[in-house]
């Protein structure tokens, strides 16, 4: 996230007034010793604001307990953990078998809404936090899948029906959701309004997603698709797909599931059946194990908030029942450009 900094400049034109005031009458010399007064109060402002750039400067610090590429448990206890998202205000959600959870910063979490089978999850710019439900069954037929949205309360109302299994959800620079489904080879486009059309058909098992740095390119995991790969879809100026092609090719069968990007442009991509998380440079397709030794990493989130580490990923657990913080030594890339 990049915060605003503000400096002060006018303490110079202060003192050299309260200077030239120095030979006047009384009066004027009251005046001087007002415009001291002003000036104290200036700098108290200037040292409150020097206060807020160094508490946004901590609250953006990469924590140093634990070294990059090292792994600690966060929260455990879950089953089946799947998506993960925070919120605007820092707030940590998974999706957790049939409810999405709100987690605490201690690790401590209680579920807040009942689900079938939930999977993706992500927020829209409102505050609202939309659940992609795989429904009863996992199988391309019947298309029993949904996608519902929290809001505030925790109100749960359904968006929108007809996909087979809507597994990753990530919002577009376009005000949009897209939304992969797995089973059908298809990726969705999700207006706020509820809107469902086909956005890219043809990319074997997509799951995981994110932009690129540019916005003209999206990597998306083919989770069990031959030669466990990630693809790179080029994108048009209006976010509409050209082409796509593979990347880099994975650690075989290893079902590469969900992405994450830095702010170096570097792809996070978790390798489900294998157990790590690998980095992918875009430049080249090379990458490298970040870390490893999990129960079927699946999505991750960069930590957001003064109680989450920003240099680190939280990563689900899908035959775990753990949540995972592993250090990576870099910030998230901000997933829609900032206006």
């Amino acid at each position: 996230m990049i915060f605003s900094r503000f400096f002060l400049s006018l303490l110079l034109a202060l003192t050299l007034l309260a200077g030239c005031s120095s030979g006047d009458d009384d009066d004027d010399s009251t005046a001087a010793e007002t415009d001291d007064d002003d000036d104290d109060d200036n700098d108290d402002n200037d040292n409150n604001d020097d206060n807020d750039d160094n508490d946004d400067d901590e609250a953006t610090a990469c924590w140093a307990d634990l070294p990059v590429g090292e792994k600690a448990i966060f929260a455990q206890g879950f089953d089946m953990s799947e998506g993960i998202a925070f919120s605007a205000a820092g707030e940590l959600f998974v999706a957790n078998r049939t409810a999405v959870s709100l987690v605490q910063p201690d690790g401590t979490w209680a579920p807040i809404v009942d689900f079938v089978y939930p999977i993706g999850i992500a927020f829209a710019p409102d505050g609202d936090l939309y659940v992609c439900d795989f429904g009863a069954s996992s199988l391309p037929a019947p298309n029993d899948g949904a996608i519902y949205k929290i809001g505030p309360g925790y109100a749960k109302t359904l968006v929108a029906t007809g996909v087979a299994n809507p597994n990753f959800i990530t919002y577009t620079p376009r005000g949009t959701f897209l939304v992969s489904d797995n089973e059908t080879a298809t990726i969705y486009e999700l207006t706020l309004g509820g809107e469902l059309t086909h956005w890219l058909d043809g990319l074997v098992s997509p799951d995981g997603m994110v932009y690129s740095p540019d916005r003209q390119t999206l990597y998306v995991a083919g989770t069990i698709a031959p030669g466990s790969p990630l693809f790179a879809v080029s994108l048009d100026a209006a976010g509409l797909p050209l082409d796509f092609a593979v990347l880099a090719e994975l650690d075989k069968g290893s079902w590469p599931d969900g992405v994450a990007l830095d702010e170096n442009g570097m792809v996070y991509v978790t390798e489900n059946l294998s157990g790590k998380i690998v980095r992918v440079d875009p430049a080249t397709g090379d990458f490298t194990a970040l870390a490893a030794g999990m129960e079927g990493p699946a999505s991750m989130a960069f930590g957001a908030g003064p109680d989450f580490d920003p240099c680190s990923l939280y990563v689900t657990e899908l035959r775990g029942t753990h949540v995972w913080r592993v250090s990576v030594g870099a910030h998230a890339y901000p997933l829609v450009a900032e206006e």
